[in-house]
């Protein structure tokens, strides 16, 4: 068996996130040209959420100061901001950017062991960018399909009813979502979406995984 050195290893896993995040920014970019020929409105809007995020990390955190794996999990509650631009197709394209409203208590889980009382999170920021298609575009209730990268994530982490302790910063995470619009009338429209802004790469070390359900309201020009 053939063992690749650890820097390697995390420089071909940079590498492959990066030309991911090319890839969807040339399919935002191809899809919002092509599309560029048909009528469009913008919508600008306020969504309301709630999320769970979850950490996956190590820590020497036992009674014998052995390092092991953790998950942290908090609750957080976030308000976004968003611009999609929409065409006569079906097809948009959105950007958006969220905020937590304070900082939370995390619960900290080491692999085998008790839940226990861990730092306090706050989310100071996320960005992301997508492409999606809207059904039904034409009618009352309009689902919707949405896939793009979240450009920047930035938790800080307090000393429990403390100072800041740590600030984590993730970026080029693969993002989808799905949401209904009903629309209220020509120019008011309401919403119920699901998004996943990042998937932790299913548990790998130092990742973060964060989705959130949100409620919006969004005025059509």
């Amino acid at each position: 068996m053939i063992l690749l050195p650890l820097r390697q290893i995390l420089f071909m896993e940079i590498k492959m996130k990066t030309s991911l995040n090319k890839k969807l920014i040339a399919l935002f970019t191809c899809t919002a040209l092509s599309s560029f020929n048909a009528l469009a409105n913008i919508e600008v809007g306020l969504s309301l959420g709630t999320s769970k995020p979850k950490n996956y990390d190590q820590c020497a955190c036992t009674p014998d100061g052995s390092i092991v794996d953790i998950e942290a999990e908090v609750d957080i509650d976030l308000a976004f901001a968003q611009m999609r631009y929409v065409f006569d197709n079906g097809v948009f394209v959105e950007l958006r950017h969220g905020k937590g409203f304070s900082k939370s208590e995390s619960r900290v889980t080491p692999r085998g062991g008790e839940t226990v009382r861990g730092l306090d999170i706050e989310l100071d920021g996320l960005t992301n960018a997508s492409i999606g298609y809207r059904f039904l575009a034409d009618q009352t209730l309009s689902p919707y399909v949405m896939v793009g990268t979240t450009t920047n994530i930035v938790l800080t982490a307090f000393l429990p009813d403390g100072p800041k302790f740590d600030r984590e910063n993730y970026s080029n995470e693969f993002s989808y979502g799905a949401g209904v619009n009903w629309n209220l009338s020509e120019n008011i429209l309401v919403g119920l979406e699901y998004f996943q802004y990042s998937n932790g790469d299913l548990g790998g070390t130092g990742e973060v995984d964060l989705s959130t359900w949100s409620a919006s309201i969004a005025y059509r020009f």
